[in-house]
């Protein structure tokens, strides 16, 4: 019984313990002081000393009394029998076999500083308050340096609250019970229990406040890095997009380019055709919307609806191509006829020079040279030594 006294009158460290944080809070919230100055003014140790030296001291006095005595539900600074009468209350008399007047030492060793800490910690957290109200006030003035400070101090402020109150939410049902019991002389037992459960919390009420800060800390670094996590997915997809984007951009292109060039050599063909002097075969007749597969199949692929890429712009290209390598093909096979009965025609045109146009009906103009020309009429050369006067070769 009297070891658990005197730890539990040791506990009184906890409640100093309280008071010194709040000085702390004070000095560095509204006072402004750094860590740097705070430990070269060493006001630590003192803070130290008083708690754990009034804890030891005065449990150490009240075990050498003999006033750690049962109390109810635990040992602590009591007299027996619990309700005998004091010397200090009685005249210098008393009725107590073990503990006399222990409740005066009960106020002394215990209540006065419980309810002196209560008392400067509600005052410094006042300070707090009314220092962060004129800093809000400050920082609508003075702007963003007056903010950073103000942001810094936040938290600080916020944990300092969370002390006071596992603080009052500790001590608060000891102190109506001894009010209550100095008014009336009558223990409730709900009181009784609600500070046997409560007290021995306040060292893991104060773990849990310390803790909290760096608590907050580690969400804070996760949901950024979530939102790290999400903005790089968001990014990876935007340039996949846009690769694909560009990709089928590119088809297009690569696509409306050969259109052009299947456009652009039709009409170098046609005006080579049309321009032409001399032998040449039934000419091709110009592009149009109806023969012209090529372009026709390649301009509705073109409009056909894209899926997946642009599958349907590749097998358009495809077609382009082919159909491209066999009009080239077309083209080199008719030059070459070209070309060979050009100079079949010259030949007859040199051995028959001056002949006359002995057959009527529509001819093609080959070759023409001085006074005469030479046709293809029927699959056969015909020559003329006067074009002028010829109504076939005008005709032609």
């Amino acid at each position: 019984c009297e070891a658990q006294g005197f730890f539990a009158q040791s506990s009184v460290s906890s409640v100093l313990y309280n008071g010194s944080l709040a000085i702390y809070f004070y000095l560095v919230i509204v006072k402004g002081w750094s860590q740097t100055k705070l430990d070269r003014s060493k006001i630590e140790v003192p803070m130290h000393a008083i708690a754990i030296l009034w804890g030891l001291l005065t449990s150490s006095v009240s075990l050498g009394l003999g006033l750690i005595n049962p109390i109810g539900w635990d040992c602590w600074i009591s007299a027996v029998p619990i309700g005998c009468k004091e010397s200090w209350l009685n005249g210098g008399q008393t009725t107590c076999i073990r503990g006399d007047n222990a409740n005066l030492y009960q106020w002394i060793f215990f209540y006065a500083p419980l309810w002196l800490v209560i008392l400067c910690v509600t005052i410094i957290m006042g300070a707090i308050v009314c220092h962060f109200r004129n800093r809000d006030a400050k920082n609508k003035r003075y702007g963003e340096a007056s903010y950073r400070k103000s942001k810094f101090l936040i938290p600080l402020q916020k944990q300092s609250s969370l002390y006071v109150f596992s603080f009052y939410f500790v001590w608060i049902f000891p102190t109506i019970l001894r009010i209550h019991e100095l008014v009336s002389d009558v223990v409730y037992y709900e009181f009784v229990l609600l500070s046997a459960i409560f007290v021995p919390t306040q060292g893991f009420l104060n773990m849990i406040v310390y803790l909290s800060p760096r608590y907050q800390k580690i969400r804070e670094k996760k949901r950024l890095m979530r939102l790290r996590s999400k903005q790089q997915i968001g990014e990876q997809s935007y340039k996949n997009a846009s690769k694909q984007q560009i990709g089928g951009q590119s088809d297009k292109n690569v696509h409306d380019s050969f259109l052009d060039k299947i456009k652009r050599w039709k009409s170098v063909t046609a005006k080579e055709n049309s321009s032409r002097e001399g032998c040449s075969t039934t000419a091709t007749p110009p592009p149009t919307e109806e023969n012209d597969s090529p372009l026709r199949v390649t301009e509705q692929n073109d409009e056909a609806p894209t899926k997946r890429g642009g599958s349907t712009r590749v097998h358009a290209l495809q077609l382009s191509i082919r159909f491209v390598l066999e009009d080239i093909k077309e083209a080199a096979v008719e030059r070459d006829d070209v070309l060979f009965e050009e100079d079949e025609c010259d030949e007859i045109f040199q051995e028959e020079n001056g002949a006359n146009l002995e057959e009527e009906g529509s001819a093609e103009m080959l070759h023409s040279s001085g006074s005469g020309a030479s046709f293809r009429k029927n699959g056969k050369c015909t020559i003329a030594n006067n074009p002028d006067s010829s109504p076939l070769f005008n005709d032609a």
